[in-house]
């Protein structure tokens, strides 16, 4: 079909009081700029190549169609349906998909560069190296996406689900998930410096040797992550975070800011820090710096009381008054 086809079957559509279909039909490198397009069925289509330059694709239906190569530039995508749909090496460069449903959708390489895709849907959508920089996904559903080698720097990712989802690789510099659902989600070697975690939920996330060099955890959920040794802390901001049960182990903390922390049941053992920055820190049943199991001391027997730390268990308790001694040996043991 021409573009003149195109138009007339959509105006003789709309006479009759139909919805424009156009589903199945090839439009590969169809002329369709300008065209008003909204509300139609283009269902698995063929719009590999096309031009759809300031095309009106307002709630229109294009689930599994095929618009590789296609030119989208200043089209109105606003509600559009795309799940399923092949999206790859797309520029979609500053363009707006607001509230657009992108399930399944596949983004791999897309140019989504300041794109605003607010509340959009792009649950198991992938988007491998796709570059998503400075876009707006404020409240965007994108459960078990694919986002390995994604670029998302200085993205805005507020209250986003990205629960179960792959991040491996990610660059999420400077980048905004306040709040954000990242439960069970793989962000292994993910670069997260100076990125804004507060109130967010990383329960369950996969977080070796990711990179939080400034990065603001505070009041983030961390129930039993693993932070140690080869993930970069420094200057982290963790202050309030829920980091009960979690594997801290040889961890730098020592630029870190932990007051009212949730330590509770922590692993510290070999960890960088002091006993000023765990002054204010929930330690009951932590395992210290030391070796040591942290118990209030008020919840000790008299007799233990007594007893000097490290003397008489093979697992000794340290007390708060012992806390800066049990601190000061471990230091003493690493400058050996």
């Amino acid at each position: 079909m021409d573009r003149g086809q195109i138009i007339q079957t959509i105006a003789m559509a709309r006479r009759q009081g139909e919805i424009p279909d156009l589903c199945g039909i090839d439009l590969s490198g169809a002329n369709l700029c300008d065209v008003d397009l909204r509300g139609a069925r283009l269902c698995q289509t063929n719009l590999s190549g096309s031009k759809l330059q300031r095309a009106i694709l307002i709630r229109a239906d294009l689930r599994e169609a095929d618009l590789s190569g296609a030119d989208l530039r200043q089209a109105n995508l606003h509600g559009v349906i795309m799940d399923g749909a092949n999206l790859s090496k797309l520029n979609l460069s500053e363009e707006s998909l607001d509230t657009a449903s992108l399930v399944g959708t596949n983004f791999n390489e897309a140019n989504l560069k300041r794109a605003s895709l607010r509340w959009v849907k792009l649950a198991e959508a992938s988007l491998f190296k796709a570059d998503l920089s400075q876009a707006n996904l404020q409240a965007a559903q994108m459960s078990q996406a694919n986002l390995s080698q994604a670029r998302l720097d200085q993205a805005t990712l507020g209250d986003v689900d990205l629960r179960g989802a792959n991040l491996q690789q990610a660059r999420l510099t400077v980048a905004n998930l306040t709040g954000a659902n990242l439960q069970d989600s793989d962000l292994s070697q993910a670069d997260l410096d100076k990125a804004n975690l507060t109130q967010s939920n990383l329960t369950g996330a996969n977080l070796e040797d990711a990179q939080f060099r400034g990065a603001n955890l505070s009041w983030a959920v961390l129930r039993g992550v693993k932070l140690n040794m080869a993930a970069s802390l420094k200057r982290i901001n963790l202050s309030h975070a829920d980091l009960s049960r979690a594997d801290l182990q040889e961890a730098d903390l020592s630029t870190a800011k932990i007051g009212g922390a949730d330590l509770r049941e922590a692993n510290l053992q070999g960890a960088k820090v002091s006993a000023d920055q765990l002054a204010h820190a929930k330690l009951d049943g932590a395992t210290m710096p030391d070796g040591s199991i942290y118990m209030p001391e008020e919840e000790q027997e008299p007799a233990q009381k007594e007893t000097p730390v490290g003397r008489g268990s093979e697992k000794h308790r340290a007390t708060a008054a012992g806390l800066a001694a049990s601190l000061g040996r471990i230091k003493g043991k690493q400058k050996e």
